[in-house]
């Protein structure tokens, strides 16, 4: 019987996992294109549900983008929060890394911010923006994770039309610290959108979990405004960067060309905003009380409930509260950033790596995952 497996009584063998591979999934559009990869609509082979795929190719990744890609991987592994995008899968086919995504159908908030008049939201929907925007970040602070790159193309409205935090590449895990220089695990690293850079990363100082806040307070008066705080006018990347060490007050960002955009501004939006864009970590509001003390803040007390009937944070965590707004056109394919490809499937085949930069098989070691179904 040498050479044969013999199976117990009364016991079934069981099978190996199916690992999920390419082959599994149809790719039916390509819908975004990046210098290391691309970004593809497929659908999922055995369950019929449409996915976004973000393709590597490792041979134009260097050590550094291979390390955020893994990071990504790493914590939308281990998050689930509503207004996070989901991972499902991840895997690594000859000389290419697949992320298979949730997909947002209403595309980038950034796409839609563009097609409005102004350039701008209502009031009432960017107050619901920020609300949710504020609950993932505080979600994630409560992990001890900083996200380090908010900003209109790294928002997603899904097709329930809440948002959905995506791209966490520069995301750091393991951070403790809240402002930076006090007790705990700080970060260091120059990384993010010049224009949402907080005033402690332009001075090279440690930061925490409060820089995150500050570019909630960028992205509110971005969504309400249509145009940045600190670079109103085109200024040049050094004014900028001296108008941001000085802060939302200091720098004056609601007086002059910008007082006409912002003249309807509610006095509770215009407070928050200030207590974001303190130039302080230590004083900024969310410093101290984390996301309770952004939540307590009248703008979401009594501003919101004012303009969206029925909010509370349980109620929008829950998706109790129908969105003031959503896309007009609920497809993924007319709402990305330039032409669509249907040239994908070629695009996302796995070949074997035949020139490029090489990484030491290692580093993939254990990338795998499948989201379980509970």
């Amino acid at each position: 019987m040498t050479g044969e497996l013999v199976k117990p009584k009364g016991q079934m063998l069981a099978r190996p996992k199916h690992k999920v591979q390419l082959s599994d999934f149809e790719i039916i559009q390509r819908i975004g294109d990046g210098a290391q990869g691309a970004v593809a609509l497929v659908k999922y082979s055995k369950t019929k549900q449409l996915f976004a795929m973000k393709m590597f190719k490792l041979d134009r990744m260097s050590a550094e983008a291979l390390q955020q890609t893994k990071r990504e991987k790493d914590v939308l592994a281990h998050v689930r929060h509503p207004f996070l995008v989901q991972l499902y899968y991840a895997f690594v086919q000859e000389n290419k890394i697949f992320l298979c995504l949730e997909l947002a159908n209403g595309g980038e908030l950034f796409v839609q911010l563009q097609r409005q008049r102004q350039k701008r939201f209502n009031i009432e929907v960017a107050a619901f923006y920020i609300a949710e925007v504020a609950s993932a970040i505080g979600y994630l602070h409560d992990q001890d994770i900083i996200y380090r790159d908010l900003k209109p193309e790294n928002l997603l409205i899904g097709d329930d039309g809440h948002i959905k935090i995506t791209d966490f590449g520069l995301a750091r895990e393991s951070i403790t610290s809240m402002a930076g220089q006090d007790d705990g695990m700080a970060a260091k690293s120059i990384v993010g959108t010049p224009e949402y850079f907080a005033p402690e990363i332009l001075t090279l100082a440690p930061y925490g979990k409060s820089a995150d806040w500050w570019t909630v307070g960028v992205l509110m008066f971005e969504l309400m405004s249509g145009r940045s705080p600190f670079n109103q006018e085109n200024v040049s990347q050094p004014a900028m960067f001296q108008k941001i060490r000085m802060g939302g007050r200091q720098a004056r960002i609601f007086e002059g060309k910008a007082a006409q955009r912002v003249k309807n501004y509610p006095p509770e939006a215009m407070d928050l905003i200030l207590k974001l864009l303190d130039a302080d970590p230590h004083t900024r509001i969310g410093t101290k009380g984390g996301i309770n003390e952004i939540k307590e803040h009248p703008f979401f007390t009594e501003y919101c409930p004012r303009v969206i009937p029925g909010f509370t944070f349980d109620k929008l965590e829950n998706k109790e509260i129908e969105p003031p707004w959503k896309p007009d056109n609920m497809n993924i394919k007319a709402n990305v950033d330039g032409p669509v490809s249907r040239r994908a499937a070629g695009t996302f085949a796995a070949t074997q790596q035949t020139s490029g930069v090489k990484h030491d098989p290692a580093v993939l070691a254990g990338f795998e995952f499948e989201q379980s179904e509970s």
